[in-house]
């Protein structure tokens, strides 16, 4: 991806809320949350779920957001078998956090993540680069026994940065996130 592509997603504020489960221990989830990234926020308005992708680079709604010129977002690839190109696009996207706990401490939560991802390619100068994806949930895998997509979120000591978390991952993190305890 081109820096241009990463600059224009910008960041994306997440509502997520705590609740006290029956057992008294405590959850944490997020409600779904959409993004819609290359169109015109005014023409999905309130409604991001229902609004269709479009296909055709010349619609009034696809703004180029990375600034190269070509309408939507701009992704270059390269690949062994000939995917290599340069693609033109808009996403459209959701995720939701749910059946997620804290621990008693309070200093780590744990979570199952189901999401969405829809590619409409408006342009592409590769014809194997032309499928995108589409808007199917995914909460599962069939490498896994059970859900694929977690999330642990883990308080690190004051002062800790991206070295220190690297150097000592395998005593941050659990070793089986998937299972949440």
């Amino acid at each position: 991806m081109p820096q241009s592509f990463a600059d224009a997603l910008g960041t994306a504020d997440k509502e997520s809320y705590i609740t006290k489960n029956d057992d008294e221990t405590f959850g944490f989830n997020q409600d779904i949350f959409w993004e819609i990234r290359g169109i015109d926020p005014n023409c999905y308005g309130n409604n991001p779920e229902g609004y269709t992708l479009p296909t055709n680079s010349a619609d009034p709604c696809v703004q180029d957001w990375d600034n190269d010129g070509d309408p939507g977002l701009t992704v270059n690839t390269k690949g062994s078998i000939g995917g290599t190109g340069t693609m033109s696009m808009v996403e459209k996207s959701s995720s939701i956090i749910h059946d997620g706990l804290i621990s008693e401490d309070g200093l780590k939560i744990d979570a199952l993540v189901s999401w969405t991802d829809e590619q409409k390619i408006l342009r592409a100068d590769n014809p194997l680069l032309k499928g995108g994806s589409d808007n199917k949930i995914k909460d599962s895998s069939e490498k896994f026994d059970g859900p694929a997509n977690f999330i642990e979120q883990v308080k690190i000591e004051d002062g800790s940065d991206c070295a220190f978390i690297v150097n000592n991952a395998e005593t941050i993190f659990s070793p089986d996130p998937v299972t949440l305890k």
